[in-house]
């Protein structure tokens, strides 16, 4: 068989292609609108512009992600440790399957990474944290949330819980409490094995508050060499 003129094949190609674009799904029209609201660097001007979204849109099949990202600026916004707690109850009552494991991880993560932590009383810090890190490993130990969580996630319901412990201490050594953090992480360490770049971030700031400026080094190379691999 002689080989197609290259004009010829071009133009087969093309109309392949555009066969194949008709054949998909036409994206749902609030796709270009929320695209358009992430790209906004102001959090508060993104949040009205995704709310603005969610009332014209409200039977979009994106609103699970539209809520959710929604309720996390709601949260950076907030100007109080209380009113952030009240945002993250609403939020974590939805939870379901592994989300009673990771929901309490981020929130934990979300007071701990605040633009405003630094004027939340650390004492109040170190509380809430304490108990999303036990409502966490309460869940993955449940029976009942393994069963309504997914074959293929259930097997690392101990390693989501596991990770709590690294925020645990990081909300000691805020609350000046490093040498709990130091021995918090030496117990995750030791039960689950797992070692990664948080950890070693944990670690580094532990030792810096302890004024021990070599061990936070070495923990910072830790982070630096597992975060490459």
């Amino acid at each position: 068989m002689r080989p197609l003129p290259s004009l010829l094949y071009g133009a087969l190609s093309a109309a392949i292609l555009s066969a194949a674009l008709l054949a998909q799904p036409a994206q749902p029209p609030e796709v270009k609108e929320l695209q358009a609201a992430q790209a906004l660097a102001d959090p508060a001007a993104r949040l009205r512009e995704l709310e603005r979204i969610l009332a014209a849109h409200p039977a979009s099949t994106l609103k699970p992600m539209i809520e959710s990202q929604i309720a996390g600026l709601r949260v950076t916004l907030a100007p109080t440790l209380e009113e952030i707690l009240a945002i993250q109850q609403k939020a974590l009552a939805a939870a379901s399957g592994s989300g009673f494991v990771t929901g309490p991880g981020s929130a934990a993560r979300q007071i701990l990474d605040h633009p405003k932590l630094a004027s939340f009383d650390k004492g109040k810090v170190l509380a809430a944290v304490q108990a999303y890190r036990d409502q966490g490993r309460k869940a993955a130990a449940d029976p009942a949330v393994a069963a309504a969580t997914e074959e293929r996630t259930r097997e690392y319901l101990p390693m989501m819980a596991g990770d709590l412990e690294v925020l645990l201490a990081r909300a000691q050594t805020h609350a000046g409490e490093p040498a709990k953090a130091l021995a918090t992480l030496e117990a995750y360490a030791k039960a689950d094995g797992v070692a990664g770049g948080a950890y070693h971030l944990a670690r580094a700031d532990a030792f810096e508050a302890l004024k021990r400026p070599k061990d936070a080094y070495e923990a910072l190379v830790g982070a630096a060499l597992e975060n490459h691999r």
